[in-house]
């Protein structure tokens, strides 16, 4: 095997394929004697390049002219021309809308409405936690009341004689021991209006 060999394989071998299919003839060629001829070739070229400069006649004239008084006036127009540009750019007052101020504005909108957005939800989330049972009883009808004390007066029947009721329609040793004066205090802390009095 050959080098030209062990390099075809070794391109195939990395995946390669259009390379190791290429010939090893360099495909270009230099014509014969060209390092030899070569100095002498640009020797000639810098000759004609030389010669064929044109030589314009020495004179004493120049061939340019400036108006009169140019120079001394030449220091005041500067300064007004510098002066009329300040005006311009003074009463010109433009603020350039960059991208980057842009994105900037944006982020900072985008910023203000995910803090809008987390507060809403935090106080509807805090609102609803927050609501007792005393609020949540508060809610409910005078009506409502009569009607489920009407509903289940057998469960609430305190004429027993151990003043006891059961709890949920149980008898456990879970009794709600009750007596007079609980309940007048009660009422008198929960007073009834009056339309819920004419039971």
């Amino acid at each position: 095997m050959n080098r030209q060999n062990d390099i075809s394989e070794e391109l195939k071998a990395i995946g390669s394929p259009i390379l190791a299919a290429l010939s090893s003839e360099m495909p270009y060629q230099v014509p014969n004697n060209y390092f030899q001829e070569l100095p002498i070739y640009i020797t000639d070229c810098i000759k004609a390049e030389n010669e064929s400069h044109i030589q314009l006649p020495a004179s004493s004239v120049t061939p340019f002219s400036v108006p009169e008084h140019y120079f001394d006036s030449l220091a005041d127009n500067i300064l007004a021309t510098i002066k009329s540009q300040k005006e311009q750019t003074t009463s010109k007052k433009t603020v350039p809308f960059t991208s980057s101020v842009q994105w900037n504005n944006i982020r900072w909108a985008a910023a203000a409405i995910l803090l809008i957005m987390l507060g809403i939800t935090a106080s509807i989330r805090y609102s609803l936690s927050t609501s007792s049972v005393d609020n949540q009883l508060s809610m409910i009808s005078g009506a409502a009341l009569k009607e489920y004390a009407l509903l289940h007066t057998d469960e609430l029947d305190f004429s027993t004689s151990d003043k006891t009721a059961p709890v949920n329609g149980t008898t456990d040793t879970h009794t709600l021991q009750l007596n007079e004066d609980d309940v007048i205090l009660y009422l008198n802390e929960y007073p009834l209006s009056p339309s819920e009095t004419n039971l």
